[in-house]
């Protein structure tokens, strides 16, 4: 898998998102927006969840003293990765209670957030990241094709790259094949079904 390459004008957008949003409900807005911008290549990802919960329900979770906090903070989950964000009386986003610099919490968002790194290249990465549920079930039949060279008979393959192949027809029966191996299955079965 590889890096989802940011640009400068995305990282600057995102800085921009904290520096403008004064409001907890209007940075979930703006921060979904970015996702779903970055993300516009790659519909079949699940987004990060992102929800608005009372700050004072974080207490010894996130925090240990009363923060200088609004009541109100948002937590982005996706998998086993979880940030919460709020905004401090005098002003500040602050990040898990350790960023308060925009800066400093877009380069952990960035670096953090699994998404950002779970770019498929291959056939096997697409599988992993289905088996891991970072891609929406509703997309299986629409993955990425990795590779022009495709196989021959291309019934319940979901994907290839041009070494391996993907099938199925729903996540609890996915398989990886090599292009000989499906050739081979393919034969076995047109000759069956010629007997």
């Amino acid at each position: 898998m590889s890096q989802l390459n940011i640009t400068a004008q995305q990282k600057v957008d995102l800085i921009q998102s904290f520096e403008k949003n004064d409001q907890i409900h209007l940075l979930k807005s703006s921060l979904h927006d970015f996702f779903i911008q970055v993300f516009r290549k790659y519909p079949y990802l699940k987004r990060p969840d992102m929800n608005i919960v009372a700050t004072e329900t974080l207490k010894h979770q996130i925090y240990d003293q009363d923060p200088n906090a609004d009541s109100e903070t948002l937590n982005i989950h996706i998998q086993q990765w979880d940030i919460y964000i709020w905004r401090t009386l005098d002003g500040y986003w602050c990040l898990d209670d350790f960023y308060q610099q925009n800066i400093e919490i877009v380069e952990q968002i960035l670096t953090a957030c699994p998404l950002f790194s779970v770019i498929p290249e291959n056939v096997k990465a697409l599988k992993k990241l289905l088996d891991e549920h970072y891609i929406l079930e509703e997309y299986l039949f629409e993955l990425p094709k990795l590779s022009e060279n495709a196989p021959r008979d291309i019934c319940e393959v979901l994907s290839w790259d041009g070494q391996y192949l993907l099938t199925g027809n729903k996540i609890e029966n996915l398989k990886l094949y090599t292009y000989k191996k499906w050739d081979e299955l393919i034969e076995r079965e047109n000759i069956l079904y010629q007997k």
